[in-house]
C-alpha cells in the first residue's frame, strides 16, 4: 500500500484559485470549470485541452489535476502567480493568437520564456 496522498491545503489553494476570474473557464477552448492545470504556464485547462497539453511533450507542458495530482511547491507557487488572465495578457503583448492550436500557441520562443 503507497502512503501517496494528495496535500489538503495544495488542493483547497487549487480549487479557491481556479474560483477567481478568467481561471473559471479553459485558458485554451473556454470550457467552464477546468479541473486541470498546466503549471509550467500557470494556467487552468479542461480535461480535453489537458490531453493536448499531454501530447506536446514535457519539454513544452505538462500538466496535473488540481483535485488527484501532487504539485510541487515551485509548481504552486507559479499557479499561484500566474492565472489565465495574466498568461493571456502575455501572449497578447507579444502578438501571439490565442486561437492558434496548442502545438504552435506554447511551442515558440515567447512561451519558451514564461
Amino acid at each position: 500500500m503507497s502512503d501517496w496522498k494528495v496535500d489538503p491545503d495544495t488542493r483547497r489553494r487549487l480549487l479557491q484559485l481556479q474560483k477567481i476570474g478568467a481561471n473559471k473557464k479553459c485558458i485554451d477552448c473556454g470550457a467552464p470549470n477546468p479541473q486541470w492545470a498546466t503549471p509550467k504556464f500557470g494556467a487552468f485547462i479542461c480535461l480535453e485541452c489537458a490531453g493536448i497539453h499531454r501530447g506536446l511533450g514535457v519539454h513544452i507542458s505538462f500538466v496535473r489535476s488540481i483535485t488527484m495530482d501532487q504539485f510541487k511547491p515551485e509548481e504552486l507557487l507559479r499557479m499561484e502567480k500566474g492565472g489565465n488572465e495574466p498568461l493571456t495578457e502575455w501572449f497578447k503583448s507579444h502578438n501571439i493568437d490565442l486561437s492558434l492550436p496548442q502545438k504552435v500557441k506554447y511551442d515558440n520562443p515567447v512561451a519558451e520564456d514564461l
